[in-house]
């Protein structure tokens, strides 16, 4: 006769983050979409506006709004069906980042 021993039992202790942690990363997400959002703007006017290419203003605008759109959802706590828009987001995000 083969006996198995198995691991004890599990348990799953849910960590809660310090309250101070969870509000500053939070409003650090918040400036950070803030900014993206001014940097889209400022982008979108220079297009508009004639100052400088308007397929680059456009492209730039594009990515600084994506750059908020990620912040917001992750501030947001990106639901199910809110996550594929989020992957989409961060891999483009990477493909700009890595060339």
């Amino acid at each position: 006769m083969t006996v198995i021993h198995l691991p004890p039992r599990l348990t799953v202790v849910p960590s809660r983050p310090e309250p101070e942690l969870t509000i500053a990363h939070a409003q650090g997400l918040l400036r950070s979409a803030i900014a993206h959002l001014r940097h889209a703007e400022e982008h979108a006017l220079d297009a508009a506006f004639g100052n400088g290419s308007l397929e680059q203003g456009i492209d730039l605008a594009v990515m600084a709004a994506e750059g908020a759109l990620l912040d917001l959802l992750l501030l947001s706590g990106c639901s199910t069906t809110d996550r594929p828009l989020r992957q989409i987001l961060r891999e483009r995000q990477a493909e700009r980042e890595n060339g």
